[in-house]
């Protein structure tokens, strides 16, 4: 399960940085709240999978 988090919290850091190439200046932190919730949904989903099977 660390691994699935580690892996996303990566992901985050990396679209992140990406972001700020890709997002208006005044929309930076708006422009990131789908991909934010993505990813927990994402990271829960495979805690999820983890610990049933």
């Amino acid at each position: 399960m660390g691994a699935i988090v580690l892996g996303h919290i990566a992901g985050v850091v990396s679209a992140h940085d990406r972001a700020l190439d890709a997002v208006r200046a005044g929309e930076l932190r708006t422009g990131q709240y789908p991909m934010l919730t993505l990813t927990v949904v994402c990271t829960g989903l495979g805690i999820t999978v983890m610990s049933a099977g």
